[in-house]
């Protein structure tokens, strides 16, 4: 039997106002489907925007309290509230994500492959979507958001979602074999393989792999590649905070500084520099803009 797994907690604030982070590794049996396991909860921080860039999975926000809003740029009137559960389609632009700063919730990060099994379906449908989770799982949405809100510890919560996704995630179909493989290669690989080397790996031609990658996935192959690897330079520089910024482009596989500096502004609307500057080391909470 796995044992207990260590729930990590960063916290901040002080005199009742600040916010609580809590992560926890995936079980053994879940690793291959979910990537990493969130928790937060923020008390009287007053009305924020943050900051969200894109990333190479599909995160499943399970809300249990007051909800979120969405934002455009220059802009603090919402343009969508979201008070339910929601997950987040693959995309490739920035968005702003508000909140009254009394915010709760869990968030599951799955893989492609996860999030194929755990919705039942091709994931092109929540391609540069946000998705409420209740019109996708109805009965299944509303019972895991009472079991979370009734729940009397986060290891408690975590446990239940644990099984929540075990329980879809087992019970549905795997998927197409090529699109999951080609996912698993470009996400091991950094986004660095090239596609026609997978297709050959997967002894199609690149034409059909790139149709059912998108049916599959929601996005072509090269553009899922390009995410792969601007995610793993944000990660690289809020974990590398005095790394040369040439260097992580050239580990991240970009072929110099300026291709690097286009890639972010595409991805995240700004340089990797004014990217760092803002996330700082920990990444944990974006920049918040008081409205």
């Amino acid at each position: 039997m796995e044992g207990r797994r260590q729930l990590r907690e960063i916290t901040s604030g002080s005199n009742g106002q600040g916010w609580r982070f809590f992560e926890r590794r995936p079980g053994r049996h879940l690793a291959r489907f979910v990537r990493d396991l969130h928790g937060y909860t923020e008390h009287g921080l007053g009305a924020v925007i943050r900051k969200e860039t894109p990333v190479a999975s599909i995160p499943v926000i399970f809300v249990f309290g007051p909800g979120f809003t969405l934002h455009e740029t220059g802009s603090t009137r919402p343009v969508r509230v979201l008070q339910r559960s929601f997950a987040v389609g693959l995309h490739g632009k920035p968005s702003l994500v508000g909140s009254l700063g009394n915010s709760i919730c869990l968030q599951a990060n799955l893989t492609m492959s996860g999030a194929r099994r755990f919705f039942g379906r091709g994931l092109h449908y929540m391609s540069g979507e946000i998705v409420d989770l209740n019109h996708l799982l109805p009965r299944c949405s509303d019972l895991i958001e009472s079991q979370l809100e009734e729940a009397g510890s986060w290891p408690e919560r975590f446990d239940i979602l644990e099984a929540f996704l075990a329980d879809r995630i087992f019970e549905q179909s795997a998927g197409h074999t090529i699109a999951i493989e080609a996912c698993r290669l470009l996400s091991s690989s950094g986004g660095r393989v090239g596609i026609e080397s997978i297709a050959r790996h997967l002894d199609c031609s690149r034409k059909h792999l790139n149709n059912v990658f998108k049916s599959e996935i929601g996005m072509s192959a090269k553009a899922f590649a390009r995410l792969q690897r601007f995610e793993n330079a944000s990660v690289c520089l809020r974990e590398f905070p005095s790394e040369q910024l040439s260097a992580i482009a050239h580990d991240c596989g970009y072929a110099d500084q300026a291709h690097f500096n286009r890639e972010f502004r595409s991805f995240a609307g700004e340089t990797p520099g004014k990217f760092r500057a803002r996330e700082g080391a920990t990444g944990l909470v974006a920049e918040a803009v008081r409205r």
